[in-house]
Protein backbone atom coordinates (compact mmCIF):
# COMPACT_ATOMS: atom_id res chain seq x y z
CA UNK A 1 0.00 0.00 0.00
CA UNK A 2 2.82 2.64 1.15
CA UNK A 3 4.55 1.82 -2.30
CA UNK A 4 1.40 3.09 -4.42
CA UNK A 5 1.16 6.63 -2.16
CA UNK A 6 4.86 7.19 -3.20
CA UNK A 7 4.44 6.00 -6.61
CA UNK A 8 1.41 8.43 -6.65
CA UNK A 9 2.80 11.59 -5.11
CA UNK A 10 6.04 11.10 -7.97
CA UNK A 11 3.94 11.14 -10.47
CA UNK A 12 1.62 13.91 -9.45
CA UNK A 13 4.43 15.85 -7.76
CA UNK A 14 6.65 15.31 -11.06
CA UNK A 15 3.32 16.49 -13.13
CA UNK A 16 3.43 19.62 -11.06
CA UNK A 17 7.01 20.43 -10.80
CA UNK A 18 7.07 20.47 -14.65
CA UNK A 19 4.52 22.57 -15.12
CA UNK A 20 5.95 25.12 -12.53
CA UNK A 21 9.26 24.41 -14.62
CA UNK A 22 7.37 25.17 -18.28
CA UNK A 23 5.58 28.28 -16.56
CA UNK A 24 8.89 29.49 -15.36
CA UNK A 25 9.92 31.54 -18.94
CA UNK A 26 13.00 33.23 -17.45
CA UNK A 27 14.28 30.00 -15.78
CA UNK A 28 14.65 31.67 -12.52
CA UNK A 29 13.94 29.00 -9.99
CA UNK A 30 15.09 25.99 -11.72
CA UNK A 31 18.32 25.88 -10.00
CA UNK A 32 19.49 27.34 -6.80
CA UNK A 33 20.42 30.65 -6.58
CA UNK A 34 24.21 30.63 -6.63
CA UNK A 35 25.56 32.97 -3.77
CA UNK A 36 29.01 33.67 -6.06
CA UNK A 37 27.09 35.72 -7.98
CA UNK A 38 23.59 36.20 -5.96
CA UNK A 39 25.87 38.56 -2.88
CA UNK A 40 24.56 38.19 0.41
CA UNK A 41 21.68 35.92 -0.62
CA UNK A 42 22.42 33.09 2.07
CA UNK A 43 22.84 36.20 4.26
CA UNK A 44 18.97 36.76 4.18
CA UNK A 45 17.67 33.37 3.00
CA UNK A 46 18.27 30.94 5.57
CA UNK A 47 16.59 27.93 3.74
CA UNK A 48 16.87 28.18 0.14
CA UNK A 49 14.92 26.44 -2.35
CA UNK A 50 14.55 25.83 -6.16
CA UNK A 51 12.42 23.65 -8.16
CA UNK A 52 15.69 20.81 -8.74
CA UNK A 53 16.12 20.48 -5.05
CA UNK A 54 12.12 19.60 -4.87
CA UNK A 55 12.43 17.75 -7.85
CA UNK A 56 15.41 15.58 -5.98
CA UNK A 57 13.55 15.66 -3.04
CA UNK A 58 10.63 13.96 -4.52
CA UNK A 59 12.09 11.77 -6.62
CA UNK A 60 14.40 10.32 -3.26
CA UNK A 61 11.31 9.92 -1.49
CA UNK A 62 11.78 12.92 1.35
CA UNK A 63 8.10 13.63 0.78
CA UNK A 64 5.17 11.72 2.20
CA UNK A 65 2.27 13.85 0.44
CA UNK A 66 2.38 16.26 -1.55
CA UNK A 67 1.39 18.88 0.90
CA UNK A 68 5.07 18.60 2.19
CA UNK A 69 6.65 18.77 -1.34
CA UNK A 70 3.88 22.28 -1.45
CA UNK A 71 5.74 23.19 0.94
CA UNK A 72 9.35 23.57 -0.08
CA UNK A 73 7.56 24.82 -3.56
CA UNK A 74 5.83 27.79 -1.32
CA UNK A 75 9.02 28.65 0.07
CA UNK A 76 10.71 29.38 -3.57
CA UNK A 77 8.01 32.63 -3.94
CA UNK A 78 8.52 33.63 -0.57
CA UNK A 79 12.61 33.49 -0.54
CA UNK A 80 12.20 35.02 -3.99
CA UNK A 81 9.77 37.89 -2.35
CA UNK A 82 11.65 38.83 1.06
CA UNK A 83 15.31 38.83 -1.29
CA UNK A 84 14.30 40.91 -3.89
CA UNK A 85 12.64 44.04 -4.64
CA UNK A 86 8.91 44.68 -5.75
CA UNK A 87 9.59 46.19 -8.85
CA UNK A 88 12.26 43.60 -9.92
CA UNK A 89 11.16 41.06 -12.92
CA UNK A 90 11.99 37.94 -9.96
CA UNK A 91 9.77 39.24 -7.78
CA UNK A 92 6.60 39.99 -10.21
CA UNK A 93 7.91 35.87 -11.91
CA UNK A 94 7.71 34.63 -8.31
CA UNK A 95 4.21 36.21 -7.65
CA UNK A 96 2.89 35.33 -10.61
CA UNK A 97 4.24 31.98 -10.05
CA UNK A 98 3.30 31.38 -6.58
CA UNK A 99 -0.66 32.22 -8.17
CA UNK A 100 -0.28 29.53 -10.85
CA UNK A 101 0.67 27.20 -8.05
Amino acid sequence: MMLHVREWVIDHGTEILDKLVEKDRYQIFWEPVDPNIVVGYLEVIKNPMDLATCRNKLESGEYANLDAMRRDVDLIWSNCCTFNPRDTVFFKEAVKLREFA
